[in-house]
């Protein structure tokens, strides 16, 4: 039975936990990594590592992006050289991510939490330079009189 994924696994990719999990038995199976990844559902530095070791080991050096990808070249030599088959008994169940997982706010957000944090650094800049003008002329006119 091969294993799929629905989405990009590793550098840049789009992580979903399901399918790190995948992609982390699949290297785990297929072995040669000197620090093999944790089952955790996170694609850590070690799971991006590992990706990229097995890529340059199995698949071609000059490929090696440290993603894996659903159409790509990286997922079937993974299912190649995976030597136990995943079978019934061997299933494990995977929910979704934990709660402790840090979840990253999407672009438009994003954009917005940005442009807020820029506009209070720019009116906080604002009030001090405009108490600090107030105070010079403040000082100019108490010497004028």
């Amino acid at each position: 039975m091969t294993i799929t994924i629905s989405a990009s696994v590793g550098e840049l990719g789009v992580n979903r936990h399901i399918d790190v999990v995948a992609v982390q038995l699949l290297l785990n199976r297929a072995g040669g990594s000197p620090k093999p990844p944790l089952t955790d559902g996170i694609a850590g530095p070690l799971t991006k590592a590992a990706i990229r070791a097995f890529q340059v080991r199995s698949v071609h050096p000059r490929l090696a992006d440290g993603r894996v990808d659903p159409g790509g070249p990286t997922l079937p030599r993974l299912n190649q050289a995976s030597p136990e088959p995943f079978d019934a008994g061997n299933v494990i169940r995977c929910d979704p991510a934990p709660s402790t997982t840090r979840s990253f706010p999407s672009t438009k957000r994003l954009a917005t939490l940005t442009a807020t944090r820029n506009l209070r650094s720019t009116r906080s800049r604002a009030s001090t330079t405009d108490s600090t003008f107030r105070g010079i002329d403040t000082r100019a006119r108490e010497r004028a009189s």
